[in-house]
């Protein structure tokens, strides 16, 4: 009966150690492959999309500890090889970013796009442009849209006073040469000012 009992003692501890032991091999080749892990390219940007001239930040989000980084910013060749860069957009149009990131020969690239918007044009009309205090002129806008309708104008009349309609009368009380400005503001938050 002794024997029987230590027999049967020794070979659950054979097995407890088999599978203790199978159990620390397991965890020491998880930890050996997530330190080999599959190379996968990301980021963030500060923004992607907005008028010119539009500043954007790039946040390299990548995961499989990458030895690299190459960046094509999608403005006229302009690259990067630092893990987080910036950049300017100054004229409107669709920029196509492409992150590429290295470890030993494995690499993974992403693109995504930035969007520049076309930003309205202000112009406008007077009429008449002479005449004797008081004097009324009426404005014009003549405006051309950019990637959005526009939403607001804001005259400066020249005088000390504002407009805030697009075609406004406006009734000067004072003798002199005036200068008078436009700024038109689209849905995108995009401007742009004349001055005559």
């Amino acid at each position: 009966m002794y024997f029987l009992f230590r027999y049967t003692r020794r070979l659950i501890l054979s097995s407890v150690r088999s599978v203790s032991t199978l159990i620390v091999l397991s965890i020491l080749m998880l930890s050996h492959l997530s330190s080999y892990a599959q190379l996968n390219a990301n980021f963030t940007m500060s923004k992607d999309k907005g008028c010119a001239p539009l500043y954007v930040t790039f946040n390299n989000t990548s995961t499989g500890n990458q030895d690299s980084c190459f960046w094509d910013l999608g403005i006229n060749g302009n690259t990067a090889d630092e893990c987080n860069p910036s950049a300017i957009f100054n004229q409107p149009g669709t920029y196509n970013i492409k992150l590429t990131i290295y470890k030993g020969t494995q690499t993974s690239t992403i693109t995504k796009v930035v969007t520049v918007f076309r930003d309205p044009i202000s112009r406008f009309d007077a009429a008449p442009r002479t005449g004797c205090v008081p004097f009324n002129v009426q404005f014009s806008d003549l405006s051309t849209v950019g990637d959005a309708p526009i939403t607001s104008w804001l005259w400066d009349m020249g005088d000390g006073r504002t407009e805030t309609v697009k075609n406004p009368l406006h009734t000067y009380t004072f003798s002199g040469n005036l200068t008078v400005s436009l700024i038109v503001t689209d849905a995108n938050g995009c401007k742009n000012t004349e001055t005559v």
